[in-house]
């Protein structure tokens, strides 16, 4: 056994490096790439090194296993010839280290059916390029966090709509929140995000996910009796990269198109505002589901002065309206430190159906687009600012660009979520404001202004970034087939040391070793005689046999050699 330890040294060698460099190698594709633990220690494994990683780990996988096979194939060879029939000539030669691929592929199709281990070779390559690539197959990039061990109690999400706050917030202050979000709330990443919902994805719905925001949530003070200390009040996520809020309830919003021929009751369902002279504004909504819906009064009606005389538009179907449903969802969402933008939403459990009530819709728009009697100067002129600012852009976009019909539904969409978003400020703003200011409500109204304890969770500070995400099966497999592409050479290596006669030494030198097995080989004919009616010789050595052999190619040659075979020389 000494012996042959000694004689197979160099492959030994190789062996175990292939099994401690796979072994790791395995454990990193199961534990970062499979599992997804983007951590592991002190290094971290974000999407450019892991793919960094893969590539020149496969490369030294194959390299290593591509070499192990072939000092295998070598030793094995060497191994035939000790045994008691020797082995074929043409196995011998094709899985010597000087036969190249071809001829090696050449040799086996001449000699049906091929010994195993000459399809082991035929395969090297195959098998490198698979366990350099198969890894690749279908990667893609995945959001990650990484806690920094920094975290606090807050209040995060969103609310349902509470209408009490409008007794509570000046007309001015709702309609600030209008004015600044009407154009653009759903397309700012700090609060929308798309989100895939089951038949909506088309032109004619589109469905955006609020998880709340940075700005919306509150610190969760159970002794103190306000909601006014912001996450960011007392420095604790001064440096931190990213902030995780974990499992905080918001709102989905799906906008489905009810078309042009879609028309409301205009004296039950409308609200008409806006006390400028011809910059009428009209304001419908109607329980069905949630439906929602807006208009405005014509350009060739404007033009002559003809929207307080003509109110014929007034009854005719919107041609921007929409159906709002609006779903209950929880989520863990992401968001920068740096500009508050969500940087990834994961949604926890189905999305479940809230209910909108168009009365309570109908008091919003009351609000901001209709004046009390007793309203002052600055709210009249706010409301009919806001007025002109969404007439002019029906005006603009509906009539100056009338293909243009994605703005004037985009401005509705926002206009509609402005509540869904901003109820929890107004509940926020009122909890300290009806204390701190003083403020007198109705006698007959509930004075608490508390969010709701769904709202009590969790913010953690941390990384984030990309990783790098390969299909489940195709870790298996690689891990699979390197397993059994060191399972086959430990077989290879056991049946090298089981024989009884050692195995000639080797120089690691494959020119050299070749002369000395044509020194040390016999080849024996097992024909009955040859086709020239010469009885050949019975055995010959392999270096005469071989000057004799001619310059035929190597399947020719493989034909004519299919019933000799070599074997060592008898000492």
């Amino acid at each position: 056994m000494r012996t042959q330890l000694l004689s197979i040294r160099p492959l030994l060698l190789w062996f175990m490096g292939s099994v401690v460099f796979d072994l790791l190698y395995c454990l990193f594709v199961y534990h970062v790439l499979i599992k997804g633990h983007i951590q592991v220690g002190p290094a971290l494994f974000d999407a450019s090194r892991a793919n960094y990683l893969v590539t020149i780990f496969s490369l030294i996988s194959g390299f290593l296993m591509d070499i192990t096979l072939r000092n295998l194939l070598s030793y094995m060879r060497m191994a035939f010839l000790a045994r008691p029939g020797g082995a074929p000539v043409t196995t011998f030669l094709a899985l010597g280290p000087s036969t190249d691929w071809l001829s090696a592929a050449k040799i086996a199709w001449a000699t049906q059916p091929p010994n195993f281990w000459l399809l082991v070779r035929l395969a090297l390559p195959i098998l490198s390029l698979a366990l350099g690539s198969i890894l690749k197959i279908n990667t893609a990039f995945e959001y990650y966090f990484v806690s920094d061990g920094v975290g606090l109690d807050v209040y995060a999400g969103l609310t349902t709509l509470d209408n009490r706050v409008l007794e509570v917030a000046s007309t001015a202050e709702v309609l600030v929140y209008f004015s600044m979000w009407v154009s653009s709330l759903l397309s700012t990443s700090k609060f929308a995000v798309g989100f895939a919902l089951p038949d909506c994805g088309n032109s004619l719905c589109q469905a955006l996910v609020l998880p709340g925001g940075l700005e919306m949530s509150r610190q969760h003070r159970p002794l103190e009796p306000f909601l006014n200390y912001s996450i960011f009040h007392d420095g604790t996520f001064d440096n931190a990269q990213t902030i995780l809020i974990e499992n905080a309830p918001g709102f989905v919003a799906e906008f489905r198109s009810l078309g042009e021929s879609m028309t409301f009751d205009p004296v039950g369902e409308c609200v008409y505002g806006a006390g400028l002279i011809n910059d009428s504004l009209q304001l419908c909504a109607r329980q069905m589901g949630n439906s929602l819906a807006a208009g405005n009064c014509p350009q060739k009606l404007l033009d002559v002065q003809g929207c307080n005389d003509d109110r014929s538009w007034i009854h005719r179907p919107l041609k921007f309206s929409t159906n709002l449903t609006v779903y209950r969802q929880h989520t863990t969402t992401a968001y920068s430190r740096q500009n508050f933008s969500i940087i990834d939403v994961k949604a926890i459990g189905d999305p479940k159906p809230v209910f909108i009530s168009a009365v309570e819709y109908m008091k919003i728009f009351s609000k901001i687009l209709v004046p009390s009697p007793n309203a002052s100067a600055e709210a009249v002129y706010n409301i009919n600012a806001l007025a002109f600012a969404l007439t002019w852009s029906h005006r603009n976009y509906g009539e100056v660009f009338p293909n243009d019909n994605s703005t004037l539904a985009s401005l509705l969409h926002n206009f509609l979520s402005v509540p869904l978003q901003f109820t929890v400020t107004a509940v926020q703003w009122s909890n300290y404001s009806i204390t701190e200011k003083g403020l007198q409500l109705p006698p007959d109204m509930n004075a608490t202004f508390a969010l709701p304890a769904e709202m009590v969770t969790r913010a953690k500070g941390g990384a984030s970034g990309q990783r790098l995400v390969i299909e489940t099966w195709t870790g298996c497999v690689f891990i699979a087939a390197t397993a059994a592409l060191l399972v086959l050479v430990h077989v290879g290596i056991v049946r090298i040391l089981r024989l009884r006669e050692p195995l000639p030494a080797t120089s690691g030198i494959g020119d050299i070793d070749i002369m000395n097995s044509a020194d040390d080989t016999t080849v024996r004919t097992l024909r009955a005689g040859a086709e020239d009616g010469d009885s050949p010789r019975e055995d010959m050595s392999l270096l005469e046999f071989t000057r004799g052999l001619g310059t035929a190619s190597s399947r020719s040659l493989a034909k004519s050699l299919r019933d000799r075979r070599v074997q060592r020389r008898k000492s």
